[in-house]
C-alpha cells in the first residue's frame, strides 16, 4: 500500500475506516489554541507505540523543524522507561509518582506539571488512575523554557 498524506480530516476518517492506507504518516494542520492545546502543521505517525501489554500507548508527532513529541496514555500501574534523548514529560490529566535518576525520593506530579528526564537514563512511573501526557524529546542542543516548581517538578512559563 502507498504512503498517504492528508490534510482533510473528513477524507482522512473515511480512509481510516476503509483501511486504504496501512502504513503512512498523516499531515494535520491544526489551529493553535490560546492555551496551547493543539499543534500546528504537524505529521502524525499512524502506527501506535505500545508498551507494557498495551497499558502504555502513544502516537508520535513530528514537527516541521525536526522535533518530536509523543501524546500518550498511561493506565494504572508501575512502569520503568529508558531514555535515549533528554525528555520533558508534561502531564495533561491525572497524577503520577515519578522516581527520577539521581533522586532519593519519588515526586508526585499533577496535571499541568512537567518533569525532565536526562538522556541515556531510566526512570520509574507509578500511577493509580489514567494519565494523559505529552512527551517532548530534545537533542543535546535543544532546550525549553521551564522554571522550577515545587519539589523539583517543572512548570512551563
Amino acid at each position: 500500500m502507498p504512503k498517504c498524506v492528508f490534510a482533510n480530516a473528513g477524507f482522512l476518517a473515511s480512509v481510516f475506516a476503509a483501511g486504504m492506507c496501512a502504513a503512512f504518516t498523516l499531515s494535520v494542520g491544526l489551529r493553535r489554541s490560546k492555551r496551547g492545546q493543539a499543534f500546528d502543521r504537524v505529521t502524525v505517525v499512524k502506527k501506535a507505540n505500545v508498551y507494557f501489554d498495551g497499558k502504555v500507548t502513544s502516537r508520535t508527532i513530528l514537527f516541521p523543524d525536526g522535533s518530536k513529541k509523543t501524546l500518550g496514555i498511561l493506565m494504572p500501574g508501575e512502569y520503568e522507561f529508558l531514555t535515549a534523548d533528554k525528555e520533558i514529560m508534561e502531564i495533561l490529566s491525572g497524577d503520577l509518582h515519578v522516581f527520577l535518576p539521581g533522586e532519593k525520593h519519588e515526586k508526585i506530579v499533577h496535571a499541568g506539571d512537567s518533569f525532565e528526564v536526562p538522556p541515556q537514563s531510566k526512570f520509574k512511573i507509578r500511577c493509580g488512575s489514567l494519565v494523559d501526557y505529552c512527551c517532548s524529546y530534545l537533542k543535546s542542543n535543544e532546550d525549553f523554557s521551564w522554571r522550577a516548581g515545587e519539589g523539583g517538578v517543572a512548570r512551563r512559563d
